[in-house]
């Protein structure tokens, strides 16, 4: 029976009385609340406060936990918050781990399943609007402590990547992640708008400027994701990812370097226009000479 005050306990106690069986109370009441009457009827006269330990191993069927995720305490609350109706599913082993943990926690937040959280994973989930806002809405606590798990197993690109979530740009993980690639290309790297682009970068990220380890990581994630995309039938979806490229060279005034990259629509249009330039110009010098 679950219980919220010392009143409740009292009539759950005489309704376990009346009916002439024992009962188990839950109650969020201290013991110092619950008044001598209704201590003195409770089995050992006192109150027992669940062990965390003990919850966790009863709910992922383990013997062991990770002291990892014992002291993650933002976690193992998230957990308890999240408990699936039909339990979480059976750790294979018998040992919860911190990544189990983490991974048990984001299937009940986002509703799928995961194999193992990747930086690709990130880039999926960015092309469901309800993931996208079930990422954003987190608790902060909880969101600042996954990114640090996840930056420490996968690499600092996460900490951008939610940042982009929290500024409204979510739905274009993928075209930013493609974005990158160009600004930190070695021939923009050349040119006097790098810094200028690498500035304009910075809205997306929330103030912070994003260094070419974690840009170079997310746009190989982004690019694992587009290429499969590009042998599907339907290249709706693709089309419209890659207007987004154009749309976000276009803030950052770099339209005049999209031909460096290889998913700019605008970019292979003037990779045509330079290579018919170039085709011209040598037929008219060999027409010359």
């Amino acid at each position: 029976m679950s219980c919220v005050s010392d009143l409740q306990a009292r009539e759950a106690l005489l309704r376990a009385g009346e009916e002439n069986k024992p009962a188990v109370l839950l109650c969020a009441v201290s013991s110092d609340k619950l008044g001598d009457d209704v201590i003195a009827r409770l089995a050992k006269r006192r109150v027992f406060t669940p062990q965390t330990l003990d919850i966790l191993t009863e709910l992922f069927s383990v013997r062991v936990v990770d002291p990892r995720v014992l002291s993650t305490k933002v976690l193992v609350e998230a957990l308890l918050d999240h408990v699936p109706v039909t339990g979480y599913k059976p750790v294979a082993g018998g040992a919860l781990d911190l990544q189990q943990a983490w991974q048990a926690l984001m299937e009940q937040i986002l509703g799928v399943s995961i194999d193992e959280p990747s930086l690709s994973q990130m880039l999926e989930w960015s092309l469901d609007s309800e993931k996208i806002k079930a990422l954003a809405d987190l608790n902060p606590q909880l969101k600042q402590s996954f990114v640090d798990w996840f930056a420490r197993t996968r690499g600092e690109s996460i900490r951008f990547m939610m940042a982009a979530i929290d500024t409204s740009v979510g739905a274009d993980l993928i075209p930013l992640g493609l974005t990158l690639g160009l600004v930190f290309s070695p021939e923009l790297q050349k040119q006097s708008e790098y810094h200028a682009a690498r500035g304009r970068l910075e809205k997306y990220f929330g103030g912070k400027d994003i260094d070419p380890e974690s840009a170079g990581a997310w746009f190989r994630a982004a690019e694992g994701v587009v290429l499969p995309l590009l042998e599907e039938p339907d290249i709706l979806s693709l089309r419209s990812l890659l207007k987004r490229v154009d749309a976000l060279l276009a803030d950052l005034k770099l339209q005049g370097f999209a031909y460096l990259s290889n998913y700019s629509p605008t970019g292979l249009e003037g990779r045509f226009d330079r290579l018919g330039k170039g085709v011209a110009g040598g037929g008219e010098g060999q027409k010359l000479g």
